[in-house]
């Protein structure tokens, strides 16, 4: 996180707001396990589990609705489609 949802100050890596003192601390740990789930993801796409893939990445998405999440959200239903396909 960059800036503070609450009045947009740039936020360092304390969990306090320095402008407006708002405790930043639960979002912190949310945006970490995001970023767990999305390296998580990848992981599973390279170990050809796309199921894990598809759940990880959704819980990413759920958590933390980042460019990048929905870019591989979408990734990985084409993957998951394209593999359908060939059956």
């Amino acid at each position: 996180m960059e800036r503070c949802p609450h009045c947009r100050a740039r936020i360092k890596d304390k969990p306090i707001c320095p402008r407006c003192g708002a405790d930043l601390s639960f979002l912190l740990i949310v945006e970490a396990q995001a970023e767990e789930y999305t390296q998580k993801t990848m992981q599973h796409l390279l170990a050809g589990d796309l199921q894990r893939a598809q759940e990880c990445v959704a819980a990413a998405v759920f958590l933390h609705a980042t460019e990048f999440n929905r870019v591989l959200m979408g990734f990985v239903h084409t993957v998951i489609s394209k593999q359908c396909e060939d059956c």
